[in-house]
């Protein structure tokens, strides 16, 4: 019994243990991001008419938490400068973390924030350490958010170890960089992590050392083949007949990624209505028309508002479709209701359509569907593909493994 827990408890550690704990770690680390940038959008961006007249603390000189699109002007050591059409910041990145995101997959044509399908569904930002950078180029666009201070009459971001700052690298316009971070935000397999080769390489070693120690004794030879197929583990899921099922694992976790980016994509409207009063959004108290609206943080107003099907595509917005509401529309043969984020008319009247927030990250956007219950169908089934992604690629390690233990066994006697 000794002699067959071994191997095993060597594979749990090395296999599942410390991959699965790098793989939490990297969810928690995307997760993360993308929450910033969520948090980011809901602070105020920082523009000549509205930048703060007096520090909120004198002692710090801290004028409160800011955002600011901008290109790069210079680079001093750890300290940049940044511009924009009307104000000039700068800001220390000592210790800071850098991003940066995808581009559209047709960077010619105008930027939509609503063209996920444009938004590649296989790549993720890519992060870095400022103090491993060692130049930029004059122009790089840059996203920056956190909390801004007064220094010598000039006003700079700094890095703060509980509110670090956000700091993204982008092209392409303004208004796209929200739904991109978003959609790629998540890392394409949080098993295979940092932590992964490493651990796999020093469990497949270890078992293999053991094997060769069981081949010594006659009396083991069944514990030192088992001891080789789990060496082999790591590879054996690509050898044939195992690389089909490793193929449709590949296929179904692929989908079950791109299902959660669009759960979160179809709730980003939702984050303006969490503090708009009891329940916060509530679809069933709107009608045909602006019901609901909520503050912007640079002033004005955010509102939703429900469209017939048929009215939808004349609205001015581009329309964010999933492949739930795909799925939907076709159902229902495209009679759906559509719920419509956007700008109010200054009028006031509620059957003007909305337009388009002067703040870059706030959306208008139109969803084909009710976006909490869009939500809610997109991790349903993004749990059924990942259950049957997994339920895939054990199929096929199991199968190859039974497969690579009878051949070991009629060439190891």
């Amino acid at each position: 019994m000794f002699q067959l827990t071994v191997p095993l408890l060597i594979a749990l550690i090395f296999y599942i243990l410390i991959p699965g704990w790098g793989a939490f770690h990297v969810r928690n680390r995307c997760r993360g991001f993308r929450n910033r940038i969520i948090r980011a959008s809901l602070t105020p961006l920082l523009q000549y008419t509205e930048a703060p007249a007096a520090p909120a603390d004198e002692n710090t000189g801290f004028l409160g938490y800011y955002r600011f699109f901008g290109s790069l002007e210079a680079i001093q050591d750890d300290l940049i400068w940044l511009r924009n059409r009307h104000i000039s910041v700068s800001a220390d990145l000592k210790y800071c973390s850098v991003y940066s995101i995808p581009s559209f997959l047709n960077p010619s044509e105008p930027g939509d924030n609503a063209r996920m399908d444009d938004i590649p569904a296989d790549e993720m930002p890519q992060r870095f350490d400022w103090n491993k950078i060692f130049s930029l180029p004059e122009g790089t666009k840059m996203f920056i958010a956190g909390a801004l201070y007064s220094a010598k009459g000039r006003v700079v971001f700094r890095n703060e170890k509980e509110t670090p700052l956000t700091v993204i690298l982008y092209d392409g316009e303004e208004e796209s960089l929200l739904a991109r971070a978003i959609r790629s935000g998540r890392q394409k397999n949080e098993y295979w992590n940092q932590f992964t080769p490493v651990s796999l390489s020093i469990g497949a070693f270890a078992l293999f050392i053991l094997a060769y120690s069981y081949l010594r004794n006659p009396f083991l030879h069944f514990y030192s083949i088992f001891s080789i197929c789990l060496s082999l583990v790591p590879a054996i899921v690509l050898f044939p007949p195992g690389i089909f099922f490793y193929f449709i694992y590949k296929n179904l976790w692929r989908k079950s990624r791109v299902l959660r980016a669009e759960r979160d994509l179809v709730k980003l409207p939702l984050r303006y209505f969490m503090n708009t009063g009891p329940g916060g959004f509530q679809p069933d108290r709107l009608k045909y028309g602006i019901q609901i609206k909520a503050p912007l943080p640079n002033g004005g107003e955010y509102a939703c508002r429900i469209l017939p099907g048929t009215e939808a595509p004349g609205s001015g917005a581009g329309i964010r479709y999933c492949s739930v509401a795909e799925k939907l529309l076709r159902r229902t043969g495209g009679t759906g209701e559509y719920y419509e984020f956007g700008t109010p008319a200054d009028s006031g009247d509620s059957r003007m359509p909305l337009g388009p927030p002067a703040d870059p990250l706030a959306e208008h956007v139109i969803l084909p569907g009710n976006p909490g219950e869009l939500a809610g169908e997109c991790s349903r089934q993004a749990r059924i593909f990942e259950f049957l992604s997994m339920a895939s690629f054990f199929t096929g390690l199991i199968g190859n493994s039974i497969l690579g233990f009878i051949i070991l066994s009629l060439i190891i006697r």
